[in-house]
């Protein structure tokens, strides 16, 4: 059993393995990087990067997550398996940690990274961060969210039932990017009552725009009355500016797309926005917000600045100045929170990278002075 194990290992730490491998990893990036013009960073990302595997013409080819994780697997065995353990070859050994332990980091960040955003006016506090990609149906009453269904999940036919709501939902429409039509006599089938936005408007599917936080995700449901033979259709988009509302069997029901929101595990204030302009314009050339991070938990309450190029880093989340704007009620800020389990690791690699190339240096220059 360990001659097989040894034997797989050697076949795995082989120099053939990198020299395969590169030619796809060289494809994936030209292929990747030129999609990025047709269909947006977003779209070309989850594609070709963030994926297993992707068709190019019909064709299957290994996506970025399989690439890496066999360079990975690679590097790792010609550690254990290749590997000269002797003072002589540590430079070598040191510098193979490193790139391993970047690339572990970098698989790291790509399954645990979170990223979204805070949007606070003057003088409140928010502990709710927004996804910028994720959407989400959400089906509630007067007291509390009844369900929240991912847009990801949901399919044309998808037929929603539960027993705290009396009726049972069918997706007979969903698009990420809506386009927004006018009502017609000849839209909808009679046999629904319309409520809602369904009453003056349909969504149908369009192109999807190459920034996906400007894609506007929508909905349209067919909803059965558990207790009657009434039949209700409406339709509803990310944006709308209130819930749609429907009353069944005596009680009042809301549906609304939102995009997805998590908790953290502190609020953050706005106290004060600042704004600077270039002289003579409107247009902002730097932007501040002075915020303070209440933690209830760690018993913290930190004043604080977050600019355009000075983040701020707390309990593993990093904080970023990201844009602005003006509400009715004053100056509101908006805050890009990211969470990205593996960013140590990317320190540490270096770190150990670096010690690994002069300690090579080192023992190289003495053993040829030696000779």
């Amino acid at each position: 059993m360990q001659k097989k194990i040894n034997s797989v290992g050697k076949k795995l730490a082989s120099p053939k393995v990198i020299f395969w491998l590169l030619p796809f990893l060289i494809g994936l990036l030209v292929i990747g990087t030129v999609a990025q013009k047709y269909v947006g960073l977003y779209q070309a990302t989850n594609e070709y990067f963030s994926s297993l595997y992707f068709t190019f013409y019909g064709v299957p080819l290994p996506g970025g997550y399989t690439l890496i994780s066999i360079l990975t697997v690679s590097i790792a065995a010609k550690l254990i398996f290749k590997s000269q353990w002797s003072w002589k070859k540590s430079g070598i050994i040191l510098t193979h940690l490193g790139v391993l332990i970047l690339m572990i980091g970098g698989l790291l960040t790509a399954f645990t990274q979170s990223e979204g955003f805070l949007f606070i006016p003057e003088g409140q506090s928010n502990n709710k961060v927004s996804d910028y990609h994720k959407r989400v149906l959400v089906i509630a009453d007067k007291k509390s969210i009844l369900a929240e269904l991912a847009f990801t999940d949901l399919r044309i036919g998808h037929s929603i039932e539960r027993d705290i709501f009396p009726f049972k939902i069918v997706v007979s429409g969903i698009c990420e990017n809506c386009e927004i039509s006018k009502t017609t006599d000849d839209t909808y089938s009679d046999e629904f009552d319309l409520f809602g936005p369904a009453q003056f408007m349909s969504l149908s599917p369009k192109p999807l725009h190459k920034e996906n936080e400007r894609n506007i995700a929508g909905i349209t449901l067919d909803i059965y009355d558990n207790g009657s033979a009434d039949k209700y259709k409406t339709a509803m988009f990310e944006g709308f500016p209130k819930p749609v509302s429907l009353e069944v069997g005596g009680a009042e029901y809301f549906f609304a797309v939102i995009r997805e929101k998590r908790d953290i595990p502190f609020s953050v204030r706005l106290v004060d926005f600042e704004k600077e302009t270039y002289p003579g314009t409107t247009k902002a050339s730097e932007y501040r917000s002075h915020i303070v991070i209440k933690d209830d938990e760690k018993e913290v309450e930190w004043p604080a600045t977050i600019s355009m190029n000075e983040p701020l880093r707390y309990r593993g989340y990093t904080l970023y100045q990201s844009s602005f704007d003006q509400t009715d009620q004053g100056e509101a800020t908006v805050l890009s929170v990211v969470k990205n389990e593996g960013w140590l690791f990317s320190y540490f690699a270096t770190f150990i990278f670096i010690i690994g190339l002069v300690l090579h240096l080192i023992i190289e220059f003495k053993t040829r002075k030696l000779s």
